[in-house]
């Protein structure tokens, strides 16, 4: 019994301890993640050019393929970019709504 206000204070300080560097932690993870998001989106950009797309001699209906599959890639690359953008909008959420970090 005798220790209970101990075991509060020490409670209490491993709380603020945490809090004070879950933002920081936050951060870390978002800023992790956005790099791996720009890192597929070279990847997923590379594919515009893969050799399965760039037959100079090819029929009218691989052509319309190749023009869907482009199309697609290109999505993939925006919604990429989006998703980026949006992690990009947590820490700015985070920071009090002030814009500090590249869409």
């Amino acid at each position: 019994m005798g220790d209970e206000p101990l075991k509060e204070t020490v409670r209490k300080t491993a709380k603020e301890t945490v809090d004070a560097a879950r933002p920081q932690m936050l951060k870390e993870a978002v800023d992790a993640q956005r790099a791996d998001i720009e890192a597929m989106k070279r990847r997923v950009k590379a594919l515009m050019v893969h050799d399965d797309l760039c037959s100079v001699d090819i029929s009218e209906d691989q052509l319309a393929r190749d023009a869907e599959t482009r199309a697609n890639i290109m999505l993939a690359y925006r919604h990429l970019e989006d998703a980026r953008m949006r992690l990009g909008k947590v820490l700015q959420a985070q920071a009090g709504g002030v814009s500090c970090y590249d869409a």
